[in-house]
């Protein structure tokens, strides 16, 4: 073989090994590493602001509106529990509480419209426990999304410190 030539192989070989370092460390640089896709992966949205809602307006969000969410307090939290359709839509189980204030009926374990918009002032260590507990399972599957309030001239009244985990405003009329 001609010296040319193999001169030549050689070139072309270490011009496509420098192209290939060069693509390498561009791709080092340029990739994000595993932990970054991680955060990225599991980024939170930015959470909306908290909404007061009168009993009234809660009414509205009993999930007969398919455009609307539905809604249920707990607390004086309410909860967008459209997620859960198959268990508060108006067909389902507990779709009594859709669009109410259910804290009395889920404290005393029981499905009545007669403890749905009702105080909980009276109730024993027990059944502010198991309100508690409802509390936990809500916060975790669903949006906190706002709060009940006696009248937009009085707001908060209703809600003590968890109103002080995101900005509130209050519901407007569309």
């Amino acid at each position: 073989m001609d010296l040319g030539i193999l001169e030549i192989i050689l070139m072309i070989l270490i011009f496509f090994m420098v192209i290939l370092l060069i693509k390498t460390i561009v791709s080092i640089y340029t990739t994000p590493s595993p932990a970054n896709i991680k955060k990225q992966a599991f980024k939170k949205p930015e959470p909306k602001p908290l909404v007061n809602y009168t009993l009234e307006e809660l009414a509205e969000y009993d999930g007969t509106d398919e455009n609307k969410p539905i809604l249920l307090a707990l607390d004086g939290k309410v909860y967008d529990v459209t997620r859960g359709a198959a268990f508060y839509s108006k067909d389902g189980p507990y779709g009594i509480f859709a669009g109410h204030d259910a804290s009395l009926a889920l404290a005393l374990h029981e499905v009545d419209a007669k403890h749905l918009n009702q105080p909980i002032d009276n109730l024993t260590n027990g059944q502010k426990h198991t309100i508690y507990e409802w509390e936990e399972r809500f916060s975790m599957k669903y949006d906190h999304v706002g709060n009940i309030v006696l009248s937009h001239e009085t707001p908060g009244a209703l809600q003590e410190e968890s109103s002080q985990e995101k900005p509130i405003e209050d519901k407007k009329e569309d």
